[in-house]
């Protein structure tokens, strides 16, 4: 992967605005983006669109009843953050990849560890259907209905049908029994103030909310709530090799295995339609050229480039990080009628940077 490092003087001004790195908005394709990511219609609607180029913004708008200090529901992006927290752990060795979930959760199937969690290769059991497709599913089960009061313990004790590590299943579940685990290893005090002290606050961010359930848990699949600035510091990590103002925050061997797909995706054989052709690893999205079975390499995005990283969210939202172009995209969204068209959106982004640096 290739992270280029900012400089701290860099990071010092990282939410200025910068004339020279501007240019990416006049470029003649930049306008069909913008106002296609703002166009109000039953399809989609974006809060805000947050483009860094070099650690600084060089666009930011957002709709209206918007400001940049608005903090919104990221939903499952906060599964990606989760990954970044649990690695900070891992680091501390409060936690080990190794560990496995029986440790903590006695009834949960054996031969799950905290590595397969963070994959999503588990092999439990798990219907991630939500509104669309409520009959049977398992994720309003947790977050709604029957098991809100105690999220990572439902989700940890449900059957196991797959051999751990050979088949990838998204699951809101296996995110709340990491931080079920994590607050397991630490006790409560210590745990409800982990992420703050450990994250947030070396990241200077301070406008952020994280709901609990009634155990105490953080829900790690979808409740943390964030502006779309703070959002792009977060995916400036991953471009800085985990520095903020020339701080370690996350481990830079953590990010850099981050951004390698778990061996499964890499399979010809694997179920496509589980993964819809992306890759996965430790709680982010990847958009590896992965094998087909007529023998071709895809990516699940075709215009954006293969070692795209991407923390993605229900109703639109999405981190997308650039390392080769040294750019960070946040876009959040209430796309509630139906998600907006990703590739277009890609596609159309990609024009006017191509534009703009060819």
């Amino acid at each position: 992967m290739n992270i280029k490092t900012i400089t701290a003087g860099v990071l010092a001004v990282f939410l200025s605005y910068s004339a020279l790195a501007q240019n990416i908005t006049k470029a003649p394709a930049w306008q069909a983006f913008e106002s296609f990511a703002f166009s109000r219609d039953d399809v989609h609607l974006t809060n805000s669109l947050l483009v860094l180029k070099d650690g600084k913004i060089v666009f930011e708008r957002y709709r209206e009843g918007f400001t940049a200090s608005s903090k919104q529901q990221i939903w499952s992006m906060t599964k990606s953050i989760t990954g970044l927290v649990i690695g900070k752990a891992i680091s501390e060795n409060i936690l080990k990849l190794n560990d496995p979930v029986q440790k903590f959760y006695p009834k949960a199937p054996k031969g799950i560890s905290v590595s397969h969690l963070l994959d999503m290769v588990s092999g439990y059991d798990w219907n991630e259907g939500y509104e669309y497709s409520p009959i049977g599913s398992d994720v309003i089960a947790m977050l709604y209905t029957e098991h809100y009061n105690d999220m990572a313990s439902f989700a940890a004790n449900k059957k196991s049908i797959q051999e751990p590590g050979t088949q990838f299943q998204y699951s809101s579940g296996t995110s709340n029994v990491l931080m079920g685990i994590l607050s397991k290893s630490m006790g409560p005090g210590d745990y409800k103030s982990y992420p703050w002290r450990s994250f947030f606050t070396p990241l200077e961010i301070s406008n952020v909310t994280w709901e609990r359930d009634h155990a105490g848990t953080y829900v790690a699949s979808s409740y943390l709530y964030l502006s779309a600035r703070d959002l792009a510091k977060i995916g400036q990590l991953f471009l800085n090799d985990g520095k903020y103002n020339n701080r370690q925050i996350i481990d830079a061997k953590w990010l850099e295995d981050s951004t390698k797909p778990h061996p499964y995706f890499l399979e010809p054989s694997r179920d496509l339609k589980q993964s819809e052709n992306f890759a996965y690893s430790r709680h982010w999205w990847l958009n590896t050229a992965l094998p087909q079975p007529d023998g071709s390499f895809k990516s699940r995005y075709p215009a954006l480039p293969a070692n795209a990283i991407l923390a993605l969210g229900h109703w639109g939202q999405m981190l997308i990080i650039l390392p080769d172009q040294n750019t960070v995209i946040v876009r959040t969204g209430q796309d509630k009628g139906k998600r907006m068209n990703r590739d277009e959106f890609f596609s159309s982004f990609m024009k006017a940077y191509e534009q703009a640096h060819p």
